[in-house]
């Protein structure tokens, strides 16, 4: 109804012409605030996720330098596990030297254990 033949040429009337074009600004405006408002949302979520690895990264830096201070303190106590156990050897060796410098033992390991299973109420088997 608005398209007229006008010398061989098809025209559109000026009403036709003003509604299409008001109806084109509206929908240009409601679809470019709709993105505004998207974009506003999602810098919104960008910003949030971004606090939120941040917290993230100080919390794997605090788990890091907690797993290295454990390392150290296990180093540290395999150190003495190893300095202890080679003092416990050290004085095994010298108390065995003492007990066969008099080229008799004392008491064989055979006699403190026994003696031992003794005291626990276990059996002699001299």
């Amino acid at each position: 109804p608005f398209v007229k033949l006008k010398d061989g040429k098809k025209t559109i009337s000026e009403l036709a012409l003003k509604f299409f074009s008001e109806n084109q600004a509206k929908k240009v405006t409601y679809s470019s605030l709709n993105n505004h408002l998207q974009e506003g949302i999602f810098l919104e979520i960008i910003e949030v996720l971004n606090k939120q690895l941040e917290e993230k990264d100080k919390q794997l830096q605090a788990a890091a330098e907690e797993k290295a201070a454990l390392l150290e303190r296990l180093k540290d106590a395999q150190q003495s596990e190893q300095q202890a156990h080679a003092l416990h050897a050290g004085t095994m060796h010298r108390t065995a030297l003492l007990e066969t410098r008099d080229e008799q033992p004392k008491n064989t390991f055979k006699q403190r254990f026994n003696w031992f299973k003794k005291q626990n109420g276990g059996a002699d088997n001299d």
